[in-house]
Protein backbone atom coordinates (compact mmCIF):
# COMPACT_ATOMS: atom_id res chain seq x y z
CA UNK A 1 0.00 0.00 0.00
CA UNK A 2 1.98 2.98 -1.27
CA UNK A 3 0.56 6.47 -1.62
CA UNK A 4 1.17 9.27 -4.08
CA UNK A 5 1.04 12.60 -2.21
CA UNK A 6 0.18 15.38 -4.65
CA UNK A 7 1.28 18.92 -3.77
CA UNK A 8 0.87 22.01 -5.95
CA UNK A 9 3.25 24.95 -5.78
CA UNK A 10 2.75 28.39 -7.27
CA UNK A 11 5.19 31.06 -6.14
CA UNK A 12 5.12 29.63 -2.64
CA UNK A 13 8.40 27.82 -2.11
CA UNK A 14 8.71 28.80 1.57
CA UNK A 15 5.40 27.18 2.45
CA UNK A 16 6.17 24.24 0.19
CA UNK A 17 9.49 23.50 1.89
CA UNK A 18 7.84 23.41 5.32
CA UNK A 19 5.10 21.18 3.95
CA UNK A 20 7.67 18.81 2.41
CA UNK A 21 9.66 18.71 5.65
CA UNK A 22 6.54 17.71 7.57
CA UNK A 23 5.85 14.94 5.04
CA UNK A 24 9.34 13.44 5.31
CA UNK A 25 9.15 13.54 9.12
CA UNK A 26 6.18 11.17 9.16
CA UNK A 27 6.24 7.84 10.98
CA UNK A 28 4.45 6.38 7.91
CA UNK A 29 6.94 6.30 5.02
CA UNK A 30 5.16 4.34 2.30
CA UNK A 31 4.71 7.22 -0.11
CA UNK A 32 6.19 9.26 -2.92
CA UNK A 33 5.50 12.93 -3.52
CA UNK A 34 4.39 14.28 -6.90
CA UNK A 35 5.12 18.00 -6.70
CA UNK A 36 3.50 20.03 -9.45
CA UNK A 37 4.77 23.55 -10.04
CA UNK A 38 2.03 25.67 -11.61
CA UNK A 39 4.41 27.86 -13.62
CA UNK A 40 5.95 29.78 -10.72
CA UNK A 41 7.62 33.04 -11.68
CA UNK A 42 9.84 33.21 -8.58
CA UNK A 43 12.76 30.87 -7.91
CA UNK A 44 10.60 28.10 -6.44
CA UNK A 45 12.13 25.28 -8.49
CA UNK A 46 15.67 26.31 -7.62
CA UNK A 47 14.81 26.55 -3.92
CA UNK A 48 13.03 23.19 -3.84
CA UNK A 49 15.88 21.38 -5.61
CA UNK A 50 18.41 22.95 -3.25
CA UNK A 51 16.34 21.92 -0.22
CA UNK A 52 16.14 18.30 -1.44
CA UNK A 53 19.95 18.12 -1.55
CA UNK A 54 20.12 19.04 2.17
CA UNK A 55 16.64 18.97 3.79
CA UNK A 56 15.95 21.09 6.85
CA UNK A 57 13.02 22.26 8.97
CA UNK A 58 12.28 25.97 8.44
CA UNK A 59 12.80 28.05 11.56
CA UNK A 60 9.88 28.68 13.90
CA UNK A 61 7.89 25.88 12.31
CA UNK A 62 4.95 24.44 14.22
CA UNK A 63 6.50 20.99 13.70
CA UNK A 64 9.80 21.76 15.48
CA UNK A 65 8.42 21.01 18.94
CA UNK A 66 6.74 17.82 17.69
CA UNK A 67 9.68 16.35 15.77
CA UNK A 68 10.12 12.64 16.45
CA UNK A 69 12.35 11.49 13.60
CA UNK A 70 15.30 13.05 11.77
CA UNK A 71 15.04 14.25 8.21
CA UNK A 72 17.02 12.29 5.62
CA UNK A 73 20.34 13.79 4.60
CA UNK A 74 19.21 13.88 0.96
CA UNK A 75 15.95 13.30 -0.93
CA UNK A 76 15.87 11.67 -4.35
CA UNK A 77 14.38 14.04 -6.95
CA UNK A 78 13.38 13.19 -10.50
CA UNK A 79 11.88 15.68 -12.92
CA UNK A 80 9.12 14.15 -15.03
CA UNK A 81 6.38 15.24 -17.44
CA UNK A 82 2.71 14.33 -17.34
CA UNK A 83 3.34 11.89 -20.20
CA UNK A 84 5.89 9.87 -18.24
CA UNK A 85 4.94 6.55 -16.71
CA UNK A 86 6.21 5.75 -13.23
CA UNK A 87 6.89 2.39 -11.66
CA UNK A 88 5.69 2.19 -8.07
CA UNK A 89 8.57 1.24 -5.75
CA UNK A 90 8.01 -1.48 -3.17
CA UNK A 91 6.85 -0.42 0.28
CA UNK A 92 10.35 -0.69 1.76
CA UNK A 93 11.82 1.84 -0.69
CA UNK A 94 12.62 5.32 0.59
CA UNK A 95 10.18 8.05 -0.49
CA UNK A 96 11.06 9.94 -3.66
CA UNK A 97 10.12 13.38 -4.95
CA UNK A 98 8.83 13.65 -8.52
CA UNK A 99 8.75 17.17 -9.91
CA UNK A 100 6.55 18.41 -12.78
CA UNK A 101 6.83 21.88 -14.30
CA UNK A 102 3.57 23.10 -15.84
CA UNK A 103 3.92 25.57 -18.74
CA UNK A 104 1.15 27.72 -17.22
CA UNK A 105 -0.86 28.10 -14.02
CA UNK A 106 -3.56 25.47 -14.45
CA UNK A 107 -5.30 26.06 -11.11
CA UNK A 108 -5.92 23.49 -8.39
CA UNK A 109 -8.13 20.91 -10.12
CA UNK A 110 -6.31 20.72 -13.47
CA UNK A 111 -2.93 20.72 -11.76
CA UNK A 112 -3.96 18.04 -9.27
CA UNK A 113 -5.49 15.88 -11.99
CA UNK A 114 -2.12 15.65 -13.71
CA UNK A 115 -0.70 14.09 -10.56
CA UNK A 116 -3.73 11.84 -10.05
CA UNK A 117 -3.49 10.48 -13.60
CA UNK A 118 0.22 9.75 -13.19
CA UNK A 119 -0.43 7.99 -9.86
CA UNK A 120 -3.30 6.02 -11.38
CA UNK A 121 -1.23 4.82 -14.33
CA UNK A 122 1.67 3.93 -12.05
CA UNK A 123 -0.51 1.79 -9.78
CA UNK A 124 -0.35 3.65 -6.46
CA UNK A 125 -2.97 2.39 -4.01
CA UNK A 126 -3.96 5.84 -2.70
CA UNK A 127 -3.71 9.49 -3.64
CA UNK A 128 -3.38 12.23 -1.04
CA UNK A 129 -4.16 15.82 -1.97
CA UNK A 130 -2.14 18.11 0.28
CA UNK A 131 -2.04 21.91 0.16
CA UNK A 132 1.45 23.35 0.06
CA UNK A 133 0.55 25.70 2.94
CA UNK A 134 -0.42 22.78 5.15
CA UNK A 135 1.87 21.12 7.70
CA UNK A 136 1.37 17.56 8.92
CA UNK A 137 1.67 16.58 12.56
CA UNK A 138 4.26 13.74 12.84
CA UNK A 139 1.78 10.83 12.92
CA UNK A 140 -0.90 12.24 10.62
CA UNK A 141 -0.27 9.75 7.82
CA UNK A 142 -0.02 6.86 10.29
CA UNK A 143 -3.44 7.67 11.75
CA UNK A 144 -4.93 8.02 8.26
CA UNK A 145 -3.45 4.66 7.25
CA UNK A 146 -4.77 2.96 10.41
CA UNK A 147 -8.24 4.41 9.85
CA UNK A 148 -8.34 3.08 6.29
CA UNK A 149 -7.52 -0.42 7.53
CA UNK A 150 -10.02 -0.22 10.39
CA UNK A 151 -12.82 1.45 8.42
CA UNK A 152 -12.43 0.29 4.79
CA UNK A 153 -16.06 1.11 3.98
CA UNK A 154 -15.26 4.79 3.41
CA UNK A 155 -14.38 6.23 0.02
CA UNK A 156 -12.53 9.35 1.24
CA UNK A 157 -10.54 10.13 4.40
CA UNK A 158 -9.92 13.71 5.46
CA UNK A 159 -7.47 14.84 8.11
CA UNK A 160 -8.61 17.07 10.98
CA UNK A 161 -7.44 20.54 9.94
CA UNK A 162 -6.42 23.17 12.48
CA UNK A 163 -5.15 26.73 12.14
CA UNK A 164 -1.36 26.88 11.79
CA UNK A 165 -1.05 30.16 13.70
CA UNK A 166 -3.58 29.07 16.34
CA UNK A 167 -2.85 25.34 16.66
CA UNK A 168 -5.66 24.67 19.14
CA UNK A 169 -8.30 26.21 16.87
CA UNK A 170 -10.24 24.04 14.42
CA UNK A 171 -10.39 25.10 10.78
CA UNK A 172 -12.21 22.14 9.19
CA UNK A 173 -13.31 18.81 10.65
CA UNK A 174 -16.09 18.01 8.18
CA UNK A 175 -19.74 18.95 8.04
CA UNK A 176 -23.13 18.42 6.41
CA UNK A 177 -24.50 19.41 3.02
CA UNK A 178 -27.83 21.15 3.52
CA UNK A 179 -30.76 20.45 1.15
CA UNK A 180 -30.47 23.88 -0.51
CA UNK A 181 -26.81 23.47 -1.43
CA UNK A 182 -25.03 25.23 1.43
CA UNK A 183 -22.79 23.60 4.01
CA UNK A 184 -22.85 23.48 7.78
CA UNK A 185 -19.42 22.73 9.21
CA UNK A 186 -18.68 20.98 12.48
CA UNK A 187 -17.02 23.37 14.94
CA UNK A 188 -15.84 20.92 17.59
CA UNK A 189 -13.48 17.96 17.46
CA UNK A 190 -15.02 14.53 17.97
CA UNK A 191 -13.72 12.14 20.60
CA UNK A 192 -14.08 9.00 18.47
CA UNK A 193 -11.49 7.79 15.92
CA UNK A 194 -13.49 9.00 12.94
CA UNK A 195 -16.56 11.08 12.23
CA UNK A 196 -18.64 10.63 9.13
CA UNK A 197 -18.85 13.74 6.98
CA UNK A 198 -20.77 14.80 3.90
CA UNK A 199 -18.30 17.59 3.09
CA UNK A 200 -14.64 16.99 2.28
CA UNK A 201 -11.73 19.39 2.03
CA UNK A 202 -8.94 19.07 -0.51
CA UNK A 203 -6.42 20.64 1.86
CA UNK A 204 -5.55 17.19 3.28
CA UNK A 205 -7.59 14.41 1.69
CA UNK A 206 -6.80 10.76 0.96
CA UNK A 207 -8.66 8.98 -1.84
CA UNK A 208 -8.22 5.24 -2.42
CA UNK A 209 -7.58 4.55 -6.09
CA UNK A 210 -10.78 2.48 -6.14
CA UNK A 211 -12.70 5.69 -5.37
CA UNK A 212 -11.05 7.55 -8.25
CA UNK A 213 -11.78 4.67 -10.60
CA UNK A 214 -15.47 4.84 -9.67
CA UNK A 215 -16.03 8.58 -9.20
CA UNK A 216 -13.40 10.08 -11.51
CA UNK A 217 -11.07 13.07 -11.32
CA UNK A 218 -11.65 16.55 -9.90
CA UNK A 219 -13.91 18.82 -11.92
CA UNK A 220 -11.91 21.25 -14.06
CA UNK A 221 -14.83 23.67 -14.32
CA UNK A 222 -13.37 25.51 -11.34
CA UNK A 223 -9.95 27.19 -11.29
CA UNK A 224 -9.83 27.38 -7.50
CA UNK A 225 -12.37 26.31 -4.91
CA UNK A 226 -15.57 24.22 -5.21
CA UNK A 227 -13.76 21.18 -6.65
CA UNK A 228 -13.77 19.37 -3.29
CA UNK A 229 -17.43 20.24 -2.62
CA UNK A 230 -18.24 19.09 -6.16
CA UNK A 231 -16.45 15.80 -5.43
CA UNK A 232 -18.36 15.39 -2.17
CA UNK A 233 -21.60 15.77 -4.12
CA UNK A 234 -20.46 13.09 -6.57
CA UNK A 235 -19.70 10.73 -3.69
CA UNK A 236 -23.14 11.39 -2.25
CA UNK A 237 -24.87 10.68 -5.56
CA UNK A 238 -23.38 7.18 -5.76
CA UNK A 239 -23.90 6.47 -2.03
CA UNK A 240 -20.23 6.53 -1.07
CA UNK A 241 -19.26 7.78 2.37
CA UNK A 242 -16.43 9.98 3.64
CA UNK A 243 -14.98 10.49 7.10
CA UNK A 244 -12.67 12.77 9.07
CA UNK A 245 -9.86 11.01 10.94
CA UNK A 246 -9.72 13.02 14.14
CA UNK A 247 -6.20 12.09 15.30
CA UNK A 248 -4.68 12.84 11.89
CA UNK A 249 -3.92 16.50 12.52
CA UNK A 250 -2.87 18.99 9.85
CA UNK A 251 -2.10 22.67 10.42
CA UNK A 252 -3.26 25.01 7.65
CA UNK A 253 -1.89 28.51 7.14
CA UNK A 254 -5.25 30.19 6.88
CA UNK A 255 -4.63 33.89 6.39
CA UNK A 256 -5.92 35.73 9.43
CA UNK A 257 -5.01 39.26 8.33
CA UNK A 258 -5.25 39.32 4.55
CA UNK A 259 -8.75 37.85 4.69
CA UNK A 260 -9.92 40.95 6.56
CA UNK A 261 -9.07 43.21 3.63
CA UNK A 262 -12.24 44.03 1.71
CA UNK A 263 -10.67 43.69 -1.74
CA UNK A 264 -9.57 40.14 -0.94
CA UNK A 265 -12.90 39.22 0.64
CA UNK A 266 -14.82 40.60 -2.34
CA UNK A 267 -12.69 38.57 -4.76
CA UNK A 268 -13.18 35.40 -2.71
CA UNK A 269 -16.91 35.93 -2.35
CA UNK A 270 -17.31 36.57 -6.08
CA UNK A 271 -15.30 33.48 -6.96
CA UNK A 272 -17.12 31.32 -4.41
CA UNK A 273 -20.60 32.47 -5.42
CA UNK A 274 -19.87 31.97 -9.11
CA UNK A 275 -18.43 28.51 -8.43
CA UNK A 276 -21.49 27.43 -6.47
CA UNK A 277 -24.00 28.81 -8.98
CA UNK A 278 -22.32 27.15 -11.96
CA UNK A 279 -21.86 23.90 -10.06
CA UNK A 280 -25.57 23.61 -9.28
CA UNK A 281 -26.56 24.13 -12.90
CA UNK A 282 -25.55 20.46 -13.19
CA UNK A 283 -27.56 19.43 -10.14
CA UNK A 284 -30.98 21.03 -10.77
CA UNK A 285 -33.31 21.29 -13.73
CA UNK A 286 -33.26 24.72 -15.45
CA UNK A 287 -36.51 25.79 -13.76
CA UNK A 288 -35.44 24.71 -10.29
CA UNK A 289 -31.96 26.19 -10.80
CA UNK A 290 -33.35 29.61 -11.71
CA UNK A 291 -35.53 29.64 -8.59
CA UNK A 292 -32.65 28.42 -6.44
CA UNK A 293 -30.30 30.94 -8.10
CA UNK A 294 -32.46 33.88 -7.02
CA UNK A 295 -32.60 32.65 -3.44
CA UNK A 296 -28.85 32.08 -3.39
CA UNK A 297 -28.14 35.54 -4.79
CA UNK A 298 -30.28 37.08 -2.05
CA UNK A 299 -28.30 35.06 0.49
CA UNK A 300 -24.99 36.43 -0.84
CA UNK A 301 -26.43 39.95 -0.91
CA UNK A 302 -27.31 39.54 2.75
CA UNK A 303 -23.75 38.45 3.51
CA UNK A 304 -22.37 41.55 1.84
CA UNK A 305 -24.73 43.94 3.64
CA UNK A 306 -25.13 42.35 7.07
CA UNK A 307 -21.79 40.62 7.62
CA UNK A 308 -19.38 42.74 5.60
CA UNK A 309 -21.29 46.03 6.05
CA UNK A 310 -21.20 46.99 2.37
CA UNK A 311 -23.66 49.49 0.80
CA UNK A 312 -26.87 47.74 -0.32
CA UNK A 313 -26.83 49.31 -3.81
CA UNK A 314 -23.24 48.40 -4.59
CA UNK A 315 -23.80 44.92 -3.16
CA UNK A 316 -26.82 44.32 -5.36
CA UNK A 317 -24.91 45.40 -8.49
CA UNK A 318 -22.21 42.88 -7.68
CA UNK A 319 -24.75 40.13 -7.04
CA UNK A 320 -26.57 40.87 -10.29
CA UNK A 321 -23.30 40.69 -12.23
CA UNK A 322 -22.48 37.32 -10.64
CA UNK A 323 -25.96 35.99 -11.43
CA UNK A 324 -25.72 37.13 -15.05
CA UNK A 325 -22.34 35.47 -15.60
CA UNK A 326 -23.56 32.27 -13.97
CA UNK A 327 -26.34 32.00 -16.55
CA UNK A 328 -23.88 32.49 -19.42
CA UNK A 329 -20.92 30.34 -18.39
CA UNK A 330 -20.09 26.70 -17.70
CA UNK A 331 -16.67 27.22 -16.07
CA UNK A 332 -14.97 29.73 -13.78
CA UNK A 333 -11.58 31.31 -14.51
CA UNK A 334 -9.63 34.10 -12.78
CA UNK A 335 -10.29 36.27 -15.82
CA UNK A 336 -14.07 35.95 -15.40
CA UNK A 337 -13.88 36.95 -11.73
CA UNK A 338 -11.59 39.88 -12.52
CA UNK A 339 -13.91 41.06 -15.31
CA UNK A 340 -16.90 41.16 -12.94
CA UNK A 341 -14.99 43.19 -10.37
CA UNK A 342 -13.50 45.53 -12.96
CA UNK A 343 -16.90 46.33 -14.44
CA UNK A 344 -18.13 47.54 -11.05
CA UNK A 345 -15.28 49.97 -10.47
Amino acid sequence: MRWAIIILNWNGWEDTLECLASVWLQSFQQFDVILIDNHSTDDSIKRILKWARAPYIPRSSVIEAQQQYPLPTRISVKEISEKDRLNVPNDEAEPSLFLIRNPENLGFARGSNIGIRIAQQAGYSHVMLLNNDAVLAPQALEFLSQAMKRYPEYAAYQAAIYHYHQPERIWNVGGRILPWGQTRYYRHAASEDIRETQTINGCALVLPMTTIQRVGLLSEQFFHGEEDFHYAMKLKRVNLKACVVNKAIVYHKVSMSVSKQWAVRRQRLTNGALNRLIHFKQVYSPLVWNIWRMGTLVYYWGLLVLKYHQPPGMSWRLIKAIGKKAKQLERVTPEVVEAILTELQ
